[in-house]
């Protein structure tokens, strides 16, 4: 060590040059030592992630409260509630295509269908979960109707996030191919004994949300997993818009359905 410190220095007045090596040597040590022991934590936390969460891929995991906010909830309501006026058709569209890549016989919907509803669900993305300086990195992604708080009774306003959603299951981890911006509208299951009628086994769909897709013409039903993460927008405000006394009256909660044009900012979660 003394003749390693010693072959650092340029040989004149060597003593404070080798001191400075050893407590640079010291420091670099320390924060490996402290690197290794958060990687360690990491894998311990992931392992605990995994077995909690409902959906997962090889990129990110999905974890949904133990209990739903509503165990019951028609069609009708959740129309109603969540602007999921297309509800009905997309679900329907999403059992058909569901049967025929399952190659079961088509078995419709029941006419009294009620699904089981979550108002909210985490992401963990395992890019960043990786990362040791970053602990419990998680981000929550909400789907829910006006409501009123039970314990301050205050009105809560409705929050339905945007997303960015793998359309067809082909986009990778890194990069925005194969993705597209959508307003989470609901999240629900299906009965274990719907499920099992319409597909032939309980297991064949799990967790599903209802879509409202930019850029496309009509909402959709798709598989939880396929959402990857949260999704800024910034609406593009020209000048005559602001200069419009009626968009003083525009809040966060209802400029996404006030304005049809944004600019989109994803989360710091990947990097790019």
């Amino acid at each position: 060590m003394a003749k390693d410190a010693y072959r650092a220095t340029n040989r004149r007045d060597i003593l404070p040059q080798m001191v400075l090596w050893l407590e640079q040597k010291e420091k670099i040590f320390a924060f490996s030592s402290y690197i290794e022991w958060r990687l360690a934590a990491t894998v311990t936390r992931a392992v605990r992630k995994k077995a909690s969460a409902k959906t997962y891929t090889d990129y990110h995991w999905i974890t949904l409260p133990k209990t739903p906010s509503i165990k019951r909830a028609s069609l009708s309501h959740i129309a109603q509630s969540h602007g999921a006026n297309d509800l009905q058709r997309a679900l329907a569209s999403f059992v058909s295509m569901r049967q025929r890549y399952l190659n079961v016989p088509r078995t419709p919907l029941p006419s009294s269908l009620v699904l089981s509803m979550w108002y909210h669900f985490k992401i963990s993305n395992l890019h960043v979960d990786h990362l040791a300086i970053l602990n419990n990195f998680d981000e929550s992604v909400h789907s829910s109707p006006q409501r009123t708080a039970q314990q301050s009774k205050k009105t809560l306003p409705a929050r339905f996030d945007t997303v960015l959603v793998n359309e067809i299951w082909d986009g990778r981890d890194v990069g925005l191919r194969g993705y597209r911006i959508a307003r989470v509208r609901a999240v629900f299951t299906l009965p274990p004994d719907v499920t099992e009628t319409i597909f032939g086994r309980a297991d064949a769909v799990q967790q599903l949300a209802y879509i409202d897709a930019r850029g496309l013409p009509e909402a959709a039903v798709i598989e939880l997993g396929q959402i990857r993460q949260s999704v800024h927008l910034f609406p593009k405000f020209p000048k005559e818009v602001l200069k419009d006394p009626a968009a003083l009256e525009w809040t966060s909660d209802m400029v996404l359905d006030q304005w049809a044009e944004f600019d989109d900012r994803e989360y710091l979660t990947d990097g790019r």
